[in-house]
C-alpha cells in the first residue's frame, strides 16, 4: 500500500511540473511575451534613473564650500541623534552621507567610536555615495 501511495504521489508531483512547464513554454512563446519583458525592463531602468536623481538632488553643490560644510555638519548631528534613538538604519543613511562629503573618509571614521557592524554598513553607504556622485559628473 505504501509504495501505491508513493508511486501515485510522484506521478501526480510530475504531473504538475509538466503543467507548469508547458504553460511556461505557452507563455514565452507568445510574440507580444518579448515586448511586454523589454517595455518592463526599460520601465524599471527608468524608475531607477528618476530615483538616482532625486538621490543626488538631495547632496550639495561639491564646489561650493559652505554647502559641504553645513551638509556635513547637518548629517552628523542627525545620525548622533538617531543612534540616541535607536533607529540603526537612519544612523548609517546620514553618517555614510556624511562621510561621503570629508575629503578623506576613512581617516575622519574611527572603528572604535561605532559597534563594528554599524560601522561595516557605514563603509558601505559611503561607497555607494561615492559612486552615486561619480555618476553625476
Amino acid at each position: 500500500m505504501n509504495n501505491c501511495n508513493l508511486v501515485v504521489a510522484l506521478c501526480g508531483l510530475i504531473s504538475i511540473i509538466l503543467i507548469f512547464y508547458i504553460f511556461d513554454y505557452i507563455r514565452t512563446k507568445n510574440s507580444g511575451y518579448k515586448d511586454k519583458v523589454k517595455r518592463r525592463r526599460e520601465k524599471d531602468l527608468n524608475e531607477i534613473k528618476e530615483s538616482r536623481k532625486e538621490e543626488r538632488a538631495y547632496f550639495p553643490n561639491l564646489e561650493n564650500t559652505n554647502d559641504v560644510r553645513d551638509f556635513f555638519i547637518d548629517e552628523v548631528e542627525f545620525a548622533e541623534i538617531s543612534y540616541e534613538l535607536g533607529d540603526e538604519d537612519s544612523t548609517i543613511f546620514h553618517m555614510g552621507n556624511a562621510v561621503a562629503m570629508v575629503g578623506s573618509p576613512y581617516e575622519f571614521m574611527v572603528n572604535a567610536t561605532i559597534p563594528p557592524h554599524l560601522y561595516q554598513e557605514v563603509v558601505e553607504r559611503f561607497e555607494y555615495v561615492k559612486k552615486l556622485l561619480e555618476e553625476e559628473k
